[in-house]
This record gives C-alpha cells, structure tokens and sequence, in this order.
C-alpha cells in the first residue's frame, strides 16, 4: 500500500516491463534499516515507458529518491531521475550499487544526481537521510560524494558493513512485491516455483582477476543462520513462497556453515527448494564436498547450483586464476549429473589475449559437459568480457584500446548482448566478431542437441567427437546456422515456436 508519510523513496529502474525478475537486495537492505531508526522508506519499480509513475509516491514529505544502478540500468536510471529533477528539484537524487562504484566521479558530474554513495551503503545512506533532514552539510559523511557551492566534494571511504548486524529484510517495503513473485514463477531449469531472493553473506575467498570482488577483499560477513531462517519462515508465511535463491557470491565456501544450515533446517522441520553457487574447486573431488553430503544437501531441498567455469583452454583459465582445469570440470560435470543436481555452467568469452582457438577450446569443454551430463547440466550462455575498474583485466583491456565512457550519458545505448557497452569500444572484441558470433551460435547448437540423453551418447564416441569440435566443422557450421537463424523467415517461425528470436545483437 501507498504511505502517505514516506521519506525516501528507492527505485529499481528498468528499460521494459518485466525485465526484472528478482527485487534489489541491496536497495532492501538500506531500507530495512532505514525503517528500525524510524524513517519511512519504499522500494518502487518503474519502467523508462512510463517515467511519469514515480510521481505516485513523491510529495513534499520526500526527501530523497535513491537508485541502486548496474551498467544495464544507467539508461533507465538517468531518464527517471532526470524527470525528477525537472519536476520535484527539492527533492534530492542519490546513485548508489554497482555503476557508481565503478565510476562515482563520472555519475556524480551529472546534473541530474546530487549524491553518490560507494561501498556498501546501508549506514552511508542513514547518515545522508538524517543530515538532509536536519538540512545539514553532507562533510564527513564516509561512503559518498556531493555537490557543495557548485563543487564535488568526495569523502573517505567507509568500512565495509557487517551484515551479521543488520536487521532482518523488511520484504514489505517492497511496493510491488506480489509482482515480482508472480513474474519468478515459471519453469526454472526443470522445475516450477515462483521464489524470492536472499543474502546470507558477502564476499569471495577466490582471487579471478576480471572479478569486481578484487577491488575490495576485506568486504566478507556472513548472517547468523538463525536469522537467515527466521526470514524463510516468515516469507513462508506472508507471502506462500517455497523457493528461495540465495544470492551469495559463494554461499558454499564455508562447509562448517553449510553444515549448520542443514541441522538447523533439519531440526526446525523446514520445507522448501533453495539455490546457491558453488565453485568447481570445490567440487572437483570428494576432499571438500563428498558424494555423502552432496546427496544431504540434496535431500534438504536445493534444487540447482552454478559454477563460474569462464573457459574451456587451459591458457585462459590461468589468465583468470581460476586455478582449476577443463578435467576438472568434467568431472563436476559427471558428478552432478550422476548425484542427479541441476548445475549452471557459466562462461565468459572475448576478454584481453583470448585467442581464437582458447575460443574453441571453450566450445569443445562446452561440448563435453553436455554429452557427460545431458540432463543436469545448464549452459548458460557465454558473456562478453567486461571490463571493471581495479580489476586486473581492466587494465588489460586499456593497453588494447579499450576507451571507457566519457560521460555518464555515453551509457546511455547498452548492447544487449554484453550487457555493458558497444563492440566499437572493444577493438580487440570487434577485429574478431565475426568469428566469435559464429562461436556462440554453434555453442546454442551444442546446447541444443547434447540436452538428449541418447544423442549425448552418440556424442560421446571418439571420431564424432574430434569432427564437430574440429575449428573448420565449428568456424563453418556457426557461420552457417547465423545466416539460418538471422533468416527473416527463419526467425518467425522460431519465434511462433519458442516465442522467442534466436538472434544474436549484433
């Protein structure tokens, strides 16, 4: 329901409707607290279409509208706050979440944003709220950036919060809750369930050089499980939710916590399907995660796991301090499926130095978990590298000619296949398109036709193998099924089929 008192507004911005399967966890976070020290926040949804909507929950008790910005969302985010600024201009605007940490100098030079917040922003964005109110100056407020007398002003960094300390998520003061859980229900890797997001920790033991977590290695809390399922029991209740993702970056690296997790869960009775990520470091042998507990963890309700594989050559793997190998995959492969656990496999492609046949080496490990495992198995998709600032890649990517963004406008036209900017920005992306987009449409093939068990056999055999993950059968048959697919004709039948286009953006 609308409060008429609210104070402080938050917005998930997104380009179209329904794009947004799952609600910000950091913006309900920063409001959960906000709430226990008396402030009335809400967490709206408002679509770039329909802009003039914030004005719904914007009146003269606002005094901020804050917005948790990824790259994808700069453009939605800009065009919304822009609206404010021209028809509520005492209203301030605060840019917080993953864009503005990589770039707050850039976000906060625009006229449209008064405020950025870096690091984690729970007590940065309290502090903010209780000095607007008492119309005092933003100095010394650590975590954020302001304008002051027509000058950006930038202080100190705050310590990474301890999550273990913060309240329990306030789901309600979500606007549209009930949506967001009508849209999460579908058929998700094989099963249906509508589901809700959690956060039970924070932070990454592994070291990947193109991972944004580098930047900051002390950022690592942890919930109590007490509290993390107290939550899932009044989620339970509220809103007859069953499923639950648990958006860690490695909810699996402390196998004592698992543990407890599990007893706990045990012990209350508790019924419901969860995910969570693993790592294949952790996989690759029974040492860290026997047979015995995967088969546990299974019985107590996990429905699919992801683990980040990046590439198929050895090369690449070690640019990116995976410290795993391509064996090492396949045996997690070969585990799952056996252990019958739905898995994601996670890729990325066309990052600094990656050669066109590290390329192909990716596309023959892609090959192998689908014949090992036709049926657990999940292959998501490869994304284009991107670059992140402090992150060793990044600079990488400088030495070859990649050009970061001016401006904050300058993000405003987001490629949606990378997910972040344009290929003209990516020369050593751009000089080998053409053989990369015959690679991904050959891996969709791959996707495809290994998902059957009895072809999976068929695959398996040693001659057929070697033919169709030979560079020439996969440089001609991606070619082939681009001009196929990219068929105007084509495309409408695929789309009356699947009601969706296969097409890749070019």
């Amino acid at each position: 329901m609308k409060n008429k008192k609210t104070d402080i507004v938050f917005v998930e911005a997104q380009d179209y409707e329904g794009i947004l399967e799952e609600p910000s966890l950091g913006l309900l976070s920063i409001a959960t607290l906000l709430k226990k020290n008396k402030y009335n926040p809400v967490i709206v949804r408002i679509v770039k279409s329909n802009v003039e909507r914030i004005s719904r929950f914007l009146n003269d008790d606002v005094m901020a509208v804050g917005f948790g910005v990824m790259t994808i969302q700069v453009p939605s985010a800009l065009e919304i706050s822009k609206y404010i600024k021209k028809n509520y201009p005492k209203i301030k605007i605060i840019w917080g979440g993953i864009h503005p940490n990589l770039h707050p100098k850039q976000v906060l030079e625009n006229e449209n944003i008064d405020i950025v917040v870096f690091g984690d922003g729970e007590h940065t964005v309290l502090e903010i709220i209780e000095r607007l109110k008492k119309n005092k100056s933003l100095k010394g407020v650590k975590g954020c950036g302001y304008k002051e007398n027509e000058k950006i002003v930038f202080n100190e960094k705050r310590e990474p919060t301890d999550i273990s300390k913060l309240p329990e998520y306030d789901y309600s003061l979500i606007y549209d809750i009930e949506d967001y859980i009508k849209e999460s229900s579908g058929k998700r890797y094989g099963y249906l369930h509508s589901f809700l997001p959690l956060q039970s920790s924070v932070g990454c033991p592994f070291n990947c050089s193109f991972c944004y977590n580098t930047r900051d290695r002390t950022r690592k809390s942890a919930r109590k499980i007490k509290v993390m399922l107290d939550e899932i029991q009044e989620l339970q209740r509220k809103y007859n939710v069953n499923h639950f993702k648990i958006n860690d970056e490695l909810f699996f690296a402390n196998k004592e916590r698992v543990k407890e997790f599990l007893e706990a869960k045990k012990k209350r009775k508790m019924k419901f399907c969860w995910e969570a990520c693993f790592h294949v470091a952790l996989l690759k042998n029974e040492y860290n995660y026997s047979d015995a507990f995967l088969s546990e963890i299974k019985k107590e309700g996990i429905v699919s796991t992801a683990v980040g594989v990046e590439a198929g050559s050895i090369a690449q793997l070690e640019r990116y301090r995976k410290n795993i190998t391509p064996e090492d995959v396949i045996k997690v492969a070969k585990r799952m499926e056996r252990l019958k656990i739905i898995t994601r496999y996670l890729f990325m492609i066309a990052p600094p130095h990656e050669t066109h046949d590290d390329m192909i080496d990716t596309v023959k490990l892609i090959y192998d978990i689908k014949v090992f495992s036709p049926r657990y198995s999940v292959i998501v998709s490869p994304q284009i590298y991107k670059p992140y600032p402090g992150c060793d890649l990044y600079e990488e990517a400088i030495k070859l000619g990649f050009k970061p963004k001016e401006k904050l406008e300058d993000w405003s036209k987001i490629n949606p296949t990378t997910g972040y900017t344009s290929y003209d920005d990516l020369p050593y992306v751009k000089d080998i398109l053409p053989r990369i987009y015959s690679i991904m449409y050959y891996i969709k093939m791959v996707k495809f036709l290994f998902g059957y068990e009895t072809l999976s056999k068929f695959g398996k055999n040693k001659k057929i193998r070697q033919f169709l993950t030979n560079k020439r059968t996969i440089n001609i048959t991606g070619s082939l099924i681009k001009k196929t697919v990219e068929n105007g004709f084509i495309d409408f039948i695929l789309k009356k089929i699947f009601n969706k286009s296969f097409i890749l953006e070019k």
